[in-house]
């Protein structure tokens, strides 16, 4: 779970079915007084949610702590931590998604497909796409206000990015997006008005930045290492062989020496074959010439057979 050391005492995650996902670290990357920045594991599909927490005896500049949720740049949700829900102890608000009066459409991971060169969408701003990829968490000290007492909903409308250019995405890595859920019925929530404490030095308190991307994603960044190649069984300790691998190795020794006598076995047919002294061929003509030019037609002798020769005068 992300902490900032300006803020001890504030506390905020992302779930999947009401489990932390795991977090990484880049290596190259330091966390700011006022910033925290991780990486986080999403799936095609998958609903998650922000959790933020408030521990008991935690130090206010106002009277409450407000904590907006922005998705690929997007606002999506505000909530506050008001000091007298700490009062008895920790306290803890969980952003699911939209709520839209008593309908709650939850967060998900949607794959991205990209395309080549310039697919963008034309409602998807290209300087916006930086923003793409991440769940940022604003926190800041605030202070409520009186209000008429009427309902407020807030409209939220999530950048679709079905598809977008390689172009745009260069460096990224990009793999999903944040969409919303088909709206599911929910409680009606309360609407607090508040407004930021004077000290504006001190405004936002503190941002939680949450890099989302896919495994594969994540292994080309280098924020989770690639899984080695297993080593060779025959490279390895025989002690350390299970069973089933000493099997497969003997089944791999095996195979290679019957190749083996397969090539040898080919290789002596080869040198065989090349030992070999052509036959003549019986009964066959050869033409001769003598001392004078004349030509003799001679034909190779059969087995007990003696054939006659055959003057050929070329001086007529």
């Amino acid at each position: 779970m992300a902490i900032l050391a300006n803020l001890p005492g504030v506390e905020v995650a992302i779930t999947v079915n009401g489990k932390r996902v795991k977090e990484y670290l880049a290596i190259d990357m330091q966390d700011g007084p006022r910033t925290a920045t991780r990486y986080i594991e999403a799936s095609s599909n998958q609903k998650f949610a922000v959790k933020c927490r408030v521990l008991g005896g935690f130090e206010y500049k106002g009277d409450c702590m407000s904590f907006e949720t922005l998705v690929d740049g997007v606002s999506a949700s505000c909530s506050i931590i008001s000091m007298r829900n700490t009062e008895a102890g920790a306290a803890t608000l969980t952003e699911k998604g939209v709520c839209e009066g008593n309908k709650l459409r939850r967060f998900k991971f949607s794959a991205i497909e990209t395309v080549d060169p310039d697919g963008l969408p034309h409602d998807v701003d290209v300087a916006s796409v930086k923003s793409f990829g991440t769940i940022r968490v604003v926190v800041c000290h605030e202070k409520e206000v009186p209000h008429s007492g009427h309902q407020f909903d807030m409209e939220v409308k999530l950048p679709e990015m079905g598809m977008l250019s390689e172009k745009a995405l260069k460096g990224q890595a990009l793999s999903h997006s944040v969409s919303l859920a088909p709206a599911v019925k929910c409680k009606a929530q309360p609407t607090w008005f508040t407004e930021p404490v004077s000290d504006e030095e001190d405004h936002p308190a503190g941002v939680f930045e949450f890099c989302y991307r896919s495994l594969e994603a994540l292994k080309t960044l280098s924020i989770i290492l690639r899984t080695p190649s297993p080593i060779p069984l025959e490279d390895r300790d025989p002690d350390t062989l299970s069973p089933e691998e000493t099997r497969q190795l003997l089944k791999k020794i095996q195979e290679e020496k019957a190749t083996w006598m397969r090539l040898k076995r080919e290789h002596r047919n080869d040198e065989r074959r090349a030992r070999k002294k052509p036959r003549s061929v019986s009964n066959s003509t050869v033409l001769e010439l003598d001392d004078d030019g004349n030509f003799h037609e001679t034909a190779t002798d059969i087995p007990g057979k003696v054939s006659p020769k055959k003057v050929i005068d070329l001086t007529e």
